[in-house]
């Protein structure tokens, strides 16, 4: 905890300080190692569940880089096709 009355001028916060900061955050949970260094977080779905999606799609959107793309038109007219997209 920040100590009360303390100078943080210049924005310096000693080590375990800006530690407490940060593990503070409601809904963020920090996963340690023996050595208690960060290896994972949890986030807590009712308040971060946006961010979470967020991150997801971006994980998502990078394991499908370098995938063969066609024009939406094009697969429009496939799925009508298949009868599975109405006009």
């Amino acid at each position: 905890m920040i100590t009360p009355g303390r100078e943080l001028s210049g924005g310096l916060i000693d080590k375990a300080e800006r530690r407490y900061r940060v593990l503070a955050i409601r809904g963020i949970q920090f996963v340690t190692d023996a050595e208690g260094r960060r290896v994972a977080v949890q986030l807590d779905l009712r308040e971060w569940g946006e961010l979470w999606e967020d991150i997801y799609d971006n994980i998502v959107a990078e394991g499908r880089e370098g995938e063969p793309t066609m024009p939406l038109a094009e697969f429009e007219a496939e799925l009508r096709a298949e009868g599975l997209l109405n006009e």
